[in-house]
């Protein structure tokens, strides 16, 4: 049902169209956008047979055109609405012949640049018409040949710039996806850091228990002991499982390369999205100097957001951040600097402790985790091998410096 309410939407749609309409020549050669309408919709459904959706356009169109001559005192026999109107017919029946015969739909979407086969269907199922048509001269068939190839041209290329339109619009759209999975995966990847930290805290339980229950004496402490060592055993390859599966998918994604200027593009797009969700007023720029492939990006994305975010919490109504990137011959260097409230030297020596934070809600007073830069400096020492470096003075400014080896930030 839902395949026939389809035909039946495309159909009316493109009957409409085909009121919007002109003649050339000075005769009842008609040209109409209905064509364009019905190109694009055998472009984008797959599933609607090409000579079935033509056939029917075909004869709605002849009927809309027909109506207005079939009542009234101005009323036509049926035969001259046959003669008048029955060749638009012959076009999009011949029109649907010829789309489905060269293949149109498979060849553009192998090649956008096959679209102008267009040109060569819509022009045969013309001249087609031509030949049904009793108003046209045979004297006349060469200029009309020549006007029917260029209107078919006009045509196609209006074609090419509507599809080329919707496949920018499509694109845009799976880049926004695209976007939105990178910094899911980004979380996941970030998040492993504690999953891994855990199952040394569990693997050190697990050794303290069995210790003692080799040292205790007490036959029912002593099983006790033995059953919590089993217990934690078993938690520990549960977490071993789950670490697994979520590095398989991380890693199955990861192959996909990308740039630099690529990932800033990215984070610049979230980033605007956190400023928005903030509601203060901050400028943000982004600088880069190299534009170069990035392997393990979903760690530099951690990187950089975390960073940002806590950049924006820095600033307290209205300021600006910069984050950028340069590089030596050596290292590649990323820094984000706001104009925010600054750290004092005493925090400064415990920033990047766990837990450490300055940050909490006005309205909750509920305090920030505290773990935004513990995330920064595990990624940047255990993944990179790198730096990372604060410079600050209280009340003016706070600048993050991380320094990553270029072999181990390209892969």
């Amino acid at each position: 049902m839902k395949k026939i309410s389809d035909y039946f939407i495309y159909v009316v749609l493109i009957a409409l169209f085909g009121q919007v309409y002109f003649y050339p020549f000075n005769s009842e050669f008609r040209f109409s956008l209905s064509v364009i309408f019905l190109i694009v919709v055998l472009f984008y459904s797959n599933d609607i047979d090409e000579i079935i959706l033509s056939v029917s356009s075909g004869f709605f169109v002849v009927v809309m055109r027909a109506l207005p001559t079939m009542f009234g005192p101005n009323a036509i026999s049926f035969a001259s609405i046959v003669s008048a109107h029955g060749p638009a017919f012959v076009y999009y029946v011949s029109f649907g012949i010829l789309f489905k015969f060269f293949n149109i739909r498979k060849r553009v979407e192998k090649n956008y640049f096959n679209i102008a086969f267009i040109i060569v269907v819509d022009s045969l199922s013309n001249i087609i018409e031509i030949f049904f048509r009793s108003d046209v001269e045979k004297s006349e068939f060469s200029v009309m040949f020549l006007a029917v190839v260029l209107v078919a041209l006009l045509r196609t290329i209006l074609i090419a710039v509507i599809v080329y339109s919707l496949e920018i619009n499509k694109i845009k759209q799976q880049k926004e996806k695209f976007r939105e999975l990178l910094f899911i995966n980004a979380g996941f990847n970030s998040e492993m850091f504690y999953l891994k930290k855990s199952t040394y805290d569990i693997e050190n339980a697990m050794k303290i228990s069995y210790r003692l229950y080799e040292e205790i004496n007490d036959e029912l402490i002593k099983d006790d002991a033995l059953e919590l060592s089993k217990n934690i055993h078993e938690i520990k390859k549960d977490y071993k499982r789950v670490i697994d599966g979520i590095n398989y998918n991380i890693n199955k994604s990861l192959k996909y390369q990308m740039n630099f200027e690529e990932l800033m593009d990215i984070v610049k797009l979230n980033s605007k999205k956190q400023i928005y969700a903030s509601n203060k007023k901050i400028k943000i720029t982004f600088k880069n100097q190299n534009n170069f492939n990035i392997y393990n990006y979903y760690s530099i994305i951690t990187i950089i957001n975390n960073l940002i975010i806590n950049a924006i919490d820095a600033i307290e109504n209205k300021g600006e951040i910069c984050c950028s990137e340069f590089s030596d011959k050596k290292n590649v260097y990323i820094q984000v600097e706001d104009n925010g409230t600054g750290i004092s030297e005493e925090d400064i020596k415990v920033i990047f402790e766990p837990g450490f934070t300055t940050k909490y809600n006005k309205k909750t007073g509920e305090l920030s985790t505290g773990i935004g830069l513990i995330h920064v400096k595990n990624i940047v020492e255990n993944v990179f091998k790198g730096e990372i470096e604060v410079f600050s003075e209280y009340g003016k400014y706070t600048k993050f410096v991380v320094k990553i080896d270029k072999e181990r930030i390209s892969g």
